[in-house]
């Protein structure tokens, strides 16, 4: 009666050695799961933020360009830059008023996207 207890008691530790060494495995699958997750994440910010960067230099040149050859139009130094400042006023309260719809929902639907665990790549 005793060895089968003994038997039993080691049949128990060893599922519960097994049990712990499946958590351990599970949580260090998640967790190297959330680093490809926010690595993922980072890279797509560092990306967006290169293009970012290099399309304000092109939209600046393009601005002071625009302003220059306008100024020139109505023979005025100034007249173009207030033409270009109007039209980026403008845009910036198109901007203002859409912000929702233009910018917050998509990131976060770009966001939840990329950290869904579940999706197939």
């Amino acid at each position: 009666m005793e060895a089968e207890n003994q038997i039993e008691e080691g049949k128990v530790d060893k599922l519960i050695s097994h049990v712990i060494e499946c958590a351990e495995t599970r949580f260090d699958i998640v967790a190297i799961e959330v680093q490809d997750k926010v690595s993922e994440i980072l890279a797509s910010i560092a990306s967006i933020a290169v293009v970012v960067i290099l399309m304000s230099f092109v939209v600046l040149l393009l601005s002071i360009g625009a302003a220059m050859y306008l100024s020139n139009y109505f023979q005025s130094a100034f007249i173009g830059f207030f033409y270009v400042a109007a039209f980026y006023f403008v845009v910036a309260l198109i901007v203002i008023f859409t912000r929702k719809n233009l910018i917050k929902i998509p990131i976060i639907n770009t966001l939840l996207k990329k950290i869904n665990f579940h999706e197939e790549d």
